[in-house]
């Protein structure tokens, strides 16, 4: 019984977002259909996002990335970089990652280092 309030709540939620006007709006209410369907169907986020690192301070074991989506800094923790074979990342080094919601808070998780080809003035 609980899946139909679940089901309809959901479906409500996407009648309110095609009834919005504005970017911003729909974007907010696009996050909350996500979460929502992601706590009833039990599934972590899996959508990659890229950003720019605005520090990481290896000792203390953390820092913070700057999405380029605009949204607010995302928290990124040694064990993360760890889990992926990294060890350390410099600041302003262009990463993707996946955003998961722990301990009320957001932060970067599969992240993977994003290399900018340099272009010589023999390649222009």
């Amino acid at each position: 019984m609980w899946i139909t309030y679940a089901i309809y709540g959901f479906y409500k939620s996407i009648c309110l977002f095609i009834s919005i006007n504005g970017s911003e709006k729909k974007e907010l209410m696009l996050e909350n259909i996500t979460k929502t369907f992601n706590l009833i169907f039990n599934k972590e986020s899996n959508i990659k996002t890229t950003g720019t690192v605005k520090w990481f301070n290896h000792t203390m074991g953390y820092g913070f990335v700057v999405p380029d989506n605009g949204k607010k800094d995302v928290f990124i923790h040694l064990s993360a970089l760890k889990a992926v074979g990294l060890s350390n990342i410099e600041e302003n080094q262009k990463i993707e990652y996946e955003v998961v919601e722990e301990k009320g808070r957001e932060s970067a998780t599969n992240i993977k280092l994003i290399y900018l080809k340099e272009i010589t003035n023999e390649q222009k």
